[in-house]
């Protein structure tokens, strides 16, 4: 099974005892999937369904539009790379500024809990989410605890002392310590780097999806 919900209008009734995690997951890189290996191993433990919530646009493009980091995967293409990890169910949800204004407390209640159906919720160590970014750990654990939900924390992903994220991967490949490895007519990479399949120092560790471990390793055999 493989569902794309683009807006909660779309979702009638709530899945069945969703485990779910939460984030823009730009470049699902190693730490991303820990979150999503997670959510498969808890949703097959109490047979419910694998979900991902994300969200489009990036919500810095709304409400940092000057400083928003340039996008390492397109929107276009992250449901079908998040797809190859086995997650079920993909919620790709519209972000406006009304959006960010929702209190964190309503979105755990009336989006995950009443809409969604969430049993069990998987973030990042350091994820925040809602009005101010009010919506952290801790208010899960407590509305867990009141809600009768779970909550598990995924901790940081790190390669040789450094920590495995999106900014650490962007500025790899800004510094220009890169080569191209092969044309990629259907690359996921955004521009300026949609078109080439870009290997950055250390990046082709950090993005252990099956197109990177493929071209990776035609490159090891001709080299």
């Amino acid at each position: 099974m493989q569902i794309l919900i683009t807006d909660l209008n779309q979702i009638f009734q709530p899945f069945s005892s969703s485990v779910l995690t939460i984030g823009n997951f730009d470049g699902i890189h190693l730490g991303h999937q820990g979150l999503f290996q997670k959510v498969r191993e808890r949703a097959r433990a109490i047979q419910g369904t694998s979900v991902v919530v994300t969200f489009n646009p990036h919500p810095a493009q709304i409400l940092r539009p000057s400083k928003a980091p340039r996008q390492i995967v397109a929107d276009e293409n992250k449901a079908r790379l998040i797809f190859q990890h086995g997650i079920e169910v993909v919620l790709s949800l519209p972000f406006s500024k009304e959006f960010a204004q929702l209190p964190a407390k309503s979105f755990i209640r009336e989006v995950l809990l009443d809409t969604i159906g969430m049993k069990e919720i998987v973030i990042g160590y350091d994820y925040t989410f809602g009005r101010k970014r009010e919506g952290n750990i801790h208010l899960l654990k407590e509305f867990g605890d009141l809600w009768d939900f779970r909550v598990h924390v995924h901790p940081p992903v790190t390669i040789r002392g450094q920590l495995v994220s999106s900014t650490r991967i962007r500025e790899l490949v800004a510094r220009q310590r890169s080569k191209v490895c092969a044309p990629a007519g259907n690359s996921r990479l955004t521009p300026p780097w949609g078109g080439l399949l870009i290997f950055a120092t250390g990046v082709d560790r950090w993005i252990n999806t099956p197109r990177w471990r493929r071209s990776s390793a035609k490159r090891s055999q001709k080299a």
